[in-house]
């Protein structure tokens, strides 16, 4: 059972001074995470996923908690992107020939479709079939997470 919103409201605010470094290298990025209480990383897991859904050096475990926490609001801006593209067809008397209009349907309509992650992701296994390390989580580019093993 994770730590509830009660718990986090009892916490002080973080700091804007705990930010994650600027275009920072995984180093830089490790030794911020590292710098960090495992209470203010928890609340930046919370208050900022954006912060290291995508960052090399923070942990993959962080990073799949985080990008995990940002796919309720991903999907709601999917099915807005959906109406978007379908009202923009639908006004279009030629059907999106001369815009990615239809492409970009297509894709969201994809993505929609798919099905949410699991909790827990099925173990990997790399091409030389041993065990592959963790993938963070990756919902922007609509490619599966590959392992080279």
């Amino acid at each position: 059972m994770g730590l509830g919103p009660l718990f986090f409201a009892t916490l002080p605010a973080l700091d804007v001074s705990v930010s994650p470094p600027a275009h920072g290298s995984p180093g830089d990025n490790a030794a911020w995470w590292g710098s960090l209480s495992p209470s203010q990383q928890q609340l930046v897991i919370q208050q900022h996923p954006g912060w290291i859904g995508n960052r090399d050096g923070v942990s993959f475990a962080a990073r799949d908690q985080a990008n995990r926490s940002l796919l309720p609001l991903d999907r709601i801006r999917l099915e807005a992107e959906r109406m978007r593209l379908e009202t923009a067809l639908a006004e279009n008397w030629l059907g999106g020939a001369f815009t990615n209009d239809d492409a970009a349907l297509a894709q969201v309509t994809d993505k929609l479709a798919a099905p949410p992650p699991t909790t827990s992701p099925p173990p990997r296994v790399g091409a030389r079939g041993g065990p592959c390390p963790p993938l963070p989580l990756n919902f922007w580019s609509g490619l599966a997470g590959r392992c080279c093993g």
